[in-house]
């Protein structure tokens, strides 16, 4: 469970970071990159902003969940399980959501 606290922690704070700090050019290093995000700087700009809400959206949304499962479970195996289901469906949702509306802007 400490994974999904953890993943929703650095989620959050890098959401945070990229609405106070965006991409501003199309770069390979820094920024919610793929290739349709990279496709030009519509697509960049509208994208780093979509991803840095959903980020934010998602770390809270996984510290919510993590905690109050923390606090209700008694199975620490199962717990473990659920964190990493929980991040690994959240990663999916994220991307699914910020191509679609990037899909969706074209």
């Amino acid at each position: 469970m400490i994974i999904s606290i953890v993943i929703g922690f650095v989620f959050f704070v890098i959401g945070v970071l990229f609405q106070i700090f965006p991409p501003r050019k199309i770069n390979s290093l820094y920024g919610y990159r793929t290739s349709r995000s990279m496709k030009n700087q519509q697509s960049w700009d509208f994208s780093q902003n979509m991803a840095a809400k959903e980020l934010i959206k998602t770390g809270i949304v996984l510290l919510g969940i993590s905690f109050l499962l923390l606090k209700f479970s008694t199975v620490s195996n199962e717990v473990n399980f659920v964190g990493l289901f929980l991040v690994i469906i959240s990663i999916g949702i994220l991307f699914f959501r910020v191509e679609s509306a990037i899909k969706k802007l074209k």
